[in-house]
């Protein structure tokens, strides 16, 4: 009985909602339908593609294995955080690997240059401001996910505190971003209790 009204709607194109192409043949289906049943029609259907920019990117990135980004005009790293959720959910690796890759050279050399600034000025300055904002970025959205690709995420953000040698933490901006990502909070606590 399930297969003969499955086949009329199939058939009528009764309430359609997407429609597959494949050369010269097509069908008109219903999502309720096929993204429950195939993982595929569910990530193509349901994902995370609020973002034609970001999409058009990871598509780029199937196609070229590059990112239309230069050093003359580097992304934000929000930017580069959303296209790794994206790229995560769609399991393209390579390009998880490239945006870690550009996220670590990003924060690395951040890193020593909040080291010095801070030596030289007290208070906050907007370039301070501005990474811990972006710091923040990356452990809100790596503290949300709870995949593995996201640890390394999360090891990230961890690292550049580290390697200001825990001066981040004495920023006041730093500390009262710090209260609304807690588990990253603690994650820096232990790793300032294992520190010698």
């Amino acid at each position: 009985m399930l297969s003969d009204s499955g086949a009329d709607i199939l058939r009528s194109g009764l309430l359609a909602d997407v429609t597959v192409k494949c050369q010269d043949r097509h069908w008109e289906l219903y999502k309720g339908i096929i993204c429950p049943r195939c993982v595929f029609f569910l990530k193509g259907l349901t994902g995370p593609f609020a973002n034609p920019d970001l999409l058009d990117l990871a598509i780029r990135w199937l196609y070229t294995g590059t990112m239309d980004c230069n050093d003359c005009d580097p992304f934000p790293v929000a930017k580069f955080v959303d296209l790794f959720v994206l790229a995560d959910y769609l399991n393209i690796e390579s390009l998880k690997t490239e945006i870690l890759l550009r996220l670590r050279r990003t924060f690395e050399p951040s890193a020593t240059r909040f080291q010095a600034k801070r030596a030289k000025v007290t208070g906050n300055g907007t370039a301070e401001k501005s990474l811990a904002d972006d710091l923040f970025y990356v452990a809100r959205v790596a503290y949300t996910n709870h995949s593995a690709p996201f640890t390394v995420l999360r090891q990230i953000a961890l690292n550049f505190v580290a390697n200001t040698r825990y001066l981040a933490a004495c920023d006041s901006h730093f500390m009262s971003q710090a209260k609304d990502v807690p588990l990253f909070a603690a994650d820096l606590f232990k790793l300032l209790m294992t520190n010698d």
